[in-house]
């Protein structure tokens, strides 16, 4: 089975039901995050509540997970620094965000996964008042 299909050349894509609208489509993009921050929601009820800063490391996986939030924030970035200058989609920036919580959510679970006895997490640094 190939990856392409071809079908979206024409800039449309299917829908549930064989239904084909533009990619660009508020309904696509609707259900893109959604379906994103579902995912993201399982997986961060699997965690326990954040207490410490998360160090990247343990498995591969799971610094290979560090790599993809980092990247994904750094695009973040990149697209808010743009908006100031020029027109941005703001639904580009509306799904970035969430795209940067899979990554956090999922390194946990795969170093635990992995039986990694260090669980990537650092005591936060002291405040100076």
């Amino acid at each position: 089975m190939k990856i392409y299909t071809g079908t979206g050349d024409s800039g449309t894509t299917g829908l549930w039901g064989g239904t084909r609208v533009a990619k660009d489509a508020l309904r696509v993009q609707a259900a893109d995050v959604t379906t994103l921050e579902q995912i993201i929601d399982r997986l961060e009820e699997t965690l326990e509540p954040l207490r410490q800063f998360i160090l990247p490391g343990g498995s591969p996986a799971a610094a290979h997970l560090h790599l993809a939030r980092t990247i994904c924030r750094r695009a973040e970035r990149a697209v808010v620094a743009l908006a100031r200058d020029e027109p941005v989609n703001a639904e580009v920036v509306i799904y970035l965000n969430p795209i940067v919580g899979l990554p956090v959510c999922a390194g946990p679970q795969r170093q635990r996964a992995g039986r990694h006895c260090r669980c990537g997490l650092a005591e936060p640094a002291p405040t100076t008042e």
